[in-house]
């Protein structure tokens, strides 16, 4: 007998312990499901920096240093978006320091100079202002059929952990924009009138007249690798810095 309330007392003490560890490890799915679930704020936080870098995914996937990338990206940026190709010190150090994860002063933008990156895109100093200046020059239809295209396309948007945030993109290559022309009007040939794609913005880059941004709004994302090649993929860390979400490593 006594044996067997023995057994029974293992027995129950072997359920409790099995309990108790299902209850600890349902504890822990549940923790990290919350803190690494997006809230519907920081998914529409995370979109909205989404698009207003992904245009512009080539002037950071590159190996120059967090502050040239920040200066050139400032510059692109704001001519595009705001029709200022001029920004003073001052303006690029409040612009770095609210989207990137780092602190810049004045006397850190003096001590790069100007370094061979943003010479290559056409980045000038104005030291009697102060004031840095990003110059666009015109290209001709044959050395725009020359040059490739690198197009971003967003796969994935995840937490990291309570301030940390990862978006993964596939990088593709387009050797030749033509391709993308040639594809859309095709495709216009068989639709209706009121569903035909509007090429503007695509043939006014042919020819050089328009603009690589919005050359790259054109391009519905799922076609892209119909005329793009696969590169490789990319990811951006952002974090959250004083309320607000920023760039922190692109790898």
């Amino acid at each position: 007998m006594k044996n067997k309330i023995n057994i029974d007392n293992r027995r129950m003490g072997l359920i409790v312990l099995i309990v108790i560890a299902m209850v600890f490890l349902l504890t822990i799915i549940l923790y990290l499901f919350h803190f690494r679930s997006l809230s519907s704020l920081e998914k529409k936080s995370l979109t909205e920096k989404n698009n207003e870098i992904i245009y512009y995914l080539n002037y950071l996937d590159n190996e120059a240093s967090s502050i040239e990338k920040g200066i050139v990206f400032a510059l692109i940026y704001n001519a595009k978006n705001n029709n200022r190709n001029k920004l003073s010190s001052a303006e690029i150090v409040d612009y770095i320091n609210s989207n990137f994860n780092i602190d810049v002063s004045t006397d850190d933008l003096k001590s790069i100079g100007i370094t061979p990156y943003m010479l290559e895109n056409n980045v000038e100093y104005e030291p009697g202002n102060d004031t840095y200046k990003i110059l666009f020059n015109n290209i001709d239809a044959k050395t725009i059929s020359e040059q490739k295209i690198a197009y971003y396309k967003q796969t994935k948007m995840s937490k990291v952990n309570r301030k940390k945030y990862k978006i993964t993109y596939e990088k593709y290559i387009i050797d030749n924009p033509y391709d993308v022309l040639n594809y859309y009007m095709d495709q216009n040939i068989n639709r209706d009138e009121k569903e035909l794609k509007n090429l503007t913005d695509i043939k006014n880059y042919l020819m050089g007249m328009g603009d690589l941004v919005s050359f790259k709004k054109s391009i519905d994302e799922e076609d892209i690798k119909i005329f793009g090649k696969y590169d490789k993929k990319i990811s951006i860390n952002f974090v959250d810095k004083k309320g607000e979400i920023v760039i922190d490593k692109v790898k």
